[in-house]
Protein backbone atom coordinates (compact mmCIF):
# COMPACT_ATOMS: atom_id res chain seq x y z
CA UNK A 1 0.00 0.00 0.00
CA UNK A 2 0.96 3.67 -0.95
CA UNK A 3 1.88 6.35 1.54
CA UNK A 4 0.10 8.68 -0.23
CA UNK A 5 -3.06 6.32 -1.35
CA UNK A 6 -6.05 7.38 0.72
CA UNK A 7 -8.80 4.70 1.59
CA UNK A 8 -12.52 5.85 3.36
CA UNK A 9 -12.30 4.87 6.57
CA UNK A 10 -14.54 4.49 9.66
CA UNK A 11 -13.90 3.09 13.00
CA UNK A 12 -17.48 0.42 13.89
CA UNK A 13 -18.30 -2.86 16.12
CA UNK A 14 -18.92 -5.82 13.98
CA UNK A 15 -22.18 -7.72 14.97
CA UNK A 16 -22.72 -11.05 16.56
CA UNK A 17 -23.89 -13.81 14.11
CA UNK A 18 -27.63 -14.05 15.92
CA UNK A 19 -27.51 -10.34 15.34
CA UNK A 20 -26.36 -10.81 11.90
CA UNK A 21 -28.51 -13.52 10.64
CA UNK A 22 -31.60 -12.15 12.01
CA UNK A 23 -31.20 -8.73 10.43
CA UNK A 24 -30.03 -10.49 6.77
CA UNK A 25 -33.66 -12.25 7.12
CA UNK A 26 -35.64 -8.86 7.99
CA UNK A 27 -33.68 -7.40 4.89
CA UNK A 28 -34.46 -10.48 2.75
CA UNK A 29 -38.00 -8.84 2.41
CA UNK A 30 -37.09 -5.38 2.15
CA UNK A 31 -34.72 -6.47 -0.98
CA UNK A 32 -38.00 -7.69 -2.49
CA UNK A 33 -40.49 -5.16 -1.25
CA UNK A 34 -38.00 -2.06 -1.85
CA UNK A 35 -35.04 -2.97 -4.66
CA UNK A 36 -34.75 0.34 -5.34
CA UNK A 37 -32.78 0.49 -2.48
CA UNK A 38 -28.99 -0.03 -2.06
CA UNK A 39 -28.72 -2.62 0.68
CA UNK A 40 -25.57 -3.48 2.73
CA UNK A 41 -24.00 -7.00 1.94
CA UNK A 42 -24.43 -8.81 4.97
CA UNK A 43 -20.71 -9.38 5.56
CA UNK A 44 -20.71 -5.40 6.05
CA UNK A 45 -23.63 -5.10 8.33
CA UNK A 46 -21.99 -2.70 11.41
CA UNK A 47 -22.34 -0.27 14.02
CA UNK A 48 -20.40 2.80 13.04
CA UNK A 49 -18.80 4.51 16.20
CA UNK A 50 -17.38 7.31 13.97
CA UNK A 51 -16.91 7.63 10.36
CA UNK A 52 -13.66 9.25 9.07
CA UNK A 53 -14.23 10.18 5.26
CA UNK A 54 -11.30 9.98 2.93
CA UNK A 55 -7.85 9.37 4.99
CA UNK A 56 -4.38 8.56 4.20
CA UNK A 57 -3.34 4.97 4.25
CA UNK A 58 -0.44 5.67 6.45
CA UNK A 59 -3.54 6.55 9.41
CA UNK A 60 -4.89 3.53 9.50
CA UNK A 61 -1.81 2.39 12.15
CA UNK A 62 -2.53 5.56 13.59
CA UNK A 63 -6.38 5.34 14.41
CA UNK A 64 -5.68 1.47 14.79
CA UNK A 65 -3.52 2.46 18.66
CA UNK A 66 -6.20 5.61 19.10
CA UNK A 67 -8.86 2.70 19.24
CA UNK A 68 -6.83 0.36 21.34
CA UNK A 69 -6.38 3.33 24.15
CA UNK A 70 -9.74 3.46 23.74
CA UNK A 71 -10.20 0.34 24.64
CA UNK A 72 -7.69 -0.45 26.63
CA UNK A 73 -9.41 -1.84 30.36
CA UNK A 74 -12.86 -0.75 29.30
CA UNK A 75 -15.54 -2.98 30.21
CA UNK A 76 -17.28 -5.35 27.68
CA UNK A 77 -21.26 -4.45 27.25
CA UNK A 78 -24.57 -5.65 25.79
CA UNK A 79 -26.05 -4.08 23.67
CA UNK A 80 -30.45 -5.00 21.97
CA UNK A 81 -30.83 -4.18 18.83
CA UNK A 82 -34.53 -3.31 17.82
CA UNK A 83 -36.10 -0.94 15.79
CA UNK A 84 -36.39 0.46 12.28
CA UNK A 85 -36.02 3.95 11.48
CA UNK A 86 -34.80 5.87 9.12
CA UNK A 87 -32.64 9.32 8.17
CA UNK A 88 -33.29 12.40 8.05
CA UNK A 89 -36.30 10.45 9.35
CA UNK A 90 -38.57 7.47 8.28
CA UNK A 91 -41.26 8.86 6.36
CA UNK A 92 -38.35 10.46 4.08
CA UNK A 93 -35.50 8.03 4.37
CA UNK A 94 -31.94 8.32 2.77
CA UNK A 95 -31.27 5.43 5.14
CA UNK A 96 -32.53 2.77 6.69
CA UNK A 97 -31.59 1.20 9.52
CA UNK A 98 -32.02 -0.98 13.07
CA UNK A 99 -31.86 0.69 16.11
CA UNK A 100 -30.15 0.03 19.43
CA UNK A 101 -32.38 -0.23 22.85
CA UNK A 102 -30.14 -1.27 25.74
CA UNK A 103 -26.60 0.12 25.76
CA UNK A 104 -26.77 3.24 24.15
CA UNK A 105 -25.26 5.47 27.16
CA UNK A 106 -22.38 2.75 26.96
CA UNK A 107 -22.23 3.13 23.33
CA UNK A 108 -22.66 6.94 23.25
CA UNK A 109 -19.92 7.21 25.78
CA UNK A 110 -17.41 4.93 24.12
CA UNK A 111 -17.99 7.20 20.75
CA UNK A 112 -17.22 10.46 23.05
CA UNK A 113 -13.99 9.39 24.06
CA UNK A 114 -13.29 7.82 20.89
CA UNK A 115 -14.04 11.00 19.45
CA UNK A 116 -11.44 13.07 21.51
CA UNK A 117 -8.76 10.13 21.23
CA UNK A 118 -9.20 10.56 17.19
CA UNK A 119 -8.71 14.33 17.13
CA UNK A 120 -5.82 14.56 19.18
CA UNK A 121 -3.76 11.70 17.13
CA UNK A 122 -5.28 12.48 14.21
CA UNK A 123 -3.98 16.36 12.89
CA UNK A 124 -6.38 18.00 10.57
CA UNK A 125 -9.29 15.92 11.30
CA UNK A 126 -12.18 17.75 11.63
CA UNK A 127 -14.80 17.06 14.20
CA UNK A 128 -17.80 14.80 13.85
CA UNK A 129 -20.45 15.88 11.42
CA UNK A 130 -23.35 14.73 14.09
CA UNK A 131 -24.17 13.61 17.16
CA UNK A 132 -23.79 9.89 17.56
CA UNK A 133 -26.79 7.98 17.16
CA UNK A 134 -26.51 4.18 17.86
CA UNK A 135 -27.24 2.70 14.28
CA UNK A 136 -26.88 -0.33 12.20
CA UNK A 137 -27.23 1.00 8.36
CA UNK A 138 -29.49 -1.53 6.55
CA UNK A 139 -30.06 0.11 3.13
CA UNK A 140 -29.63 3.61 1.33
CA UNK A 141 -32.14 5.20 -1.18
CA UNK A 142 -30.02 5.02 -4.82
CA UNK A 143 -31.81 8.25 -5.51
CA UNK A 144 -34.75 11.14 -3.38
CA UNK A 145 -35.93 9.52 -0.65
CA UNK A 146 -38.55 6.68 0.28
CA UNK A 147 -41.17 6.14 2.72
CA UNK A 148 -40.21 3.54 5.33
CA UNK A 149 -43.77 3.52 7.23
CA UNK A 150 -45.44 1.52 4.68
CA UNK A 151 -43.14 -1.29 4.59
CA UNK A 152 -44.75 -4.42 5.53
CA UNK A 153 -41.67 -6.51 6.70
CA UNK A 154 -41.49 -3.52 9.16
CA UNK A 155 -43.72 -5.54 11.78
CA UNK A 156 -42.45 -8.95 10.80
Amino acid sequence: MKDDASLRLFVGVPLAAPVSTRLVRWMAGGRQERPQLKWVEPQNLHLTLRFLGERPAGDVDVIRAAVGRVLNGRRAFTIAVQGVGGFPSLERARTVWAGVGSGTGELAELARVLERALLDSLPGLPPAEHAFRAHITLARARTGYVDGTRWTYVAA
